[in-house]
């Protein structure tokens, strides 16, 4: 499970709570392995912080001269093979989200 859905796991896990009938047990359950992963790797890097100084240190340093957006045009300047299988993944994750936001906002207004 990657770093990045972690925000989205947690909205799931509300709405699922809310409109599939999710016991508040399995709500609670359902945190208890990122909670253990947490917790075993702040021990390990003796840090409670790890995460926010990880991602600090390697995602948030711009890779090109852009300020917004910079992890799909950055990442696609650099011209690797990497940077462009990751900046079109990124891209598509974006146009993604874009889409889905609009539909799920369709199916809401009517």
């Amino acid at each position: 499970m990657h770093q990045a859905f972690y925000p989205f796991y947690l909205l799931l896990a509300i709405w699922c709570l809310a409109h599939r009938r999710l016991s508040v047990v399995q709500f609670g359950a359902s945190g208890i392995p990122l909670i253990l992963y947490y917790v075993t790797m702040a021990i390990a890097q003796r840090n409670p912080n790890w995460v926010l100084e990880y991602h600090g240190r390697s995602h948030l340093k711009a890779s090109g001269a852009l300020p917004a957006f910079d992890a799909i045009i950055g990442t696609l300047l650099r011209g690797n093979a990497v940077g462009l299988l990751k900046g079109t993944f990124v891209f598509l994750v974006f146009i993604s989200a874009a889409l889905l936001r609009g539909t799920s906002l369709r199916s809401v207004t009517g």
